[in-house]
């Protein structure tokens, strides 16, 4: 059932239920996946989806987003679909129309074309043809293998990767069993880190970015999304590197900078929407 604009109601647990993220000895499977990065939905006709966000240090719910595939749609003599966001947050205003998104598939990649959203009266409309709109959006690659491209190392991985013209490097990393609740399943993890300009192999650099890890299902549905910040990320406006921040959050060091895990976000495929809140 579609979430009604205004109701205060909404399906997911208010306190994050018990995750657990473990390597998996299961042989890696390659996904070829229609999913919208880090949202979930799949970018095919009538397609819905579900996504709630967690918050440290409690693990209480903060928002939660019903993603619904509407219609084919056409920016700029590009192909794709129209994709609609409703909102909830727990400031206790109910449901509200979200960030609407135009994207399309192709054979190698997701690819946005526009965003469009509401700032108070206001409608803005953001495509591919705006300076800096591949910063915040881009694309993300279909395929994604576990290609040895991150290697454990001593307290943490080793990268072995090239980043793509938007300062990305996507890649799989791993297999692993993940439980959420009562729910579980093995995923291929796939990361994605925002270096921009920066060296992947100078720590300093690395700790100035950001990253998402995106766990897979054997079908390409999203799983759970994890996020990630370099210690040293944003820290201009955050005041204080992430590891003080959230000193007893999950580490992860990769080319020996450390990244803070920041918050989680679950699927109506790791918990099970029906239940009101």
């Amino acid at each position: 059932m579609n979430p009604e604009i205004g109701s205060k109601q909404q399906p997911f647990p208010l306190v994050r239920p018990d995750v657990r993220v473990t390597r998996a000895d299961a042989s890696p499977f390659t996904v070829c996946s229609s999913c919208m990065p880090g949202w979930g939905v799949k970018l095919e006709p009538g397609a819905v989806a579900w996504m709630a966000w967690y918050d440290p240090p409690e693990w209480q719910l903060t928002s939660v987003t019903f993603q619904q595939v509407l219609r084919p749609a056409e920016v700029n003599r590009l192909e794709g679909f129209e994709v609609s966001n409703l909102d909830w947050e727990s400031d206790d205003l109910g449901w509200r129309e979200g960030t609407t998104h135009f994207a399309r598939l192709t054979d190698k990649h997701f690819e946005w074309l526009a965003t469009s959203r509401l700032s108070s009266d206001k409608r803005i409309l953001y495509s591919f043809l705006d300076e800096g709109f591949d910063d915040d959006w881009g694309r993300w690659p279909r395929r994604i293998e576990d290609a040895g491209a991150v290697t454990p190392a001593d307290g943490g991985f080793l990268l072995q990767a090239s980043a793509d013209e938007g300062g990305h490097i996507c890649a799989g990393a791993g297999m692993f069993e993940v439980q959420v609740g009562d729910r579980a399943a093995v995923c291929l993890r796939g990361i994605d880190l925002r270096i921009g300009g920066g060296d992947p192999q100078d720590a300093a650099a690395l700790e100035q970015a950001l990253l998402a890890e995106n766990y897979f299902t054997e079908d390409g549905e999203l799983f759970l999304f994890r996020r990630f910040n370099g210690r040293m990320w944003n820290t201009p406006s955050t005041g204080e590197p992430w590891d003080q921040r959230y000193p007893h959050n999950v580490r992860m060091v990769i080319n020996g900078a450390m990244f803070v895990h920041w918050y989680d976000c679950l699927t109506d495929k790791s918990v099970a929407v029906g239940q009101r809140h």
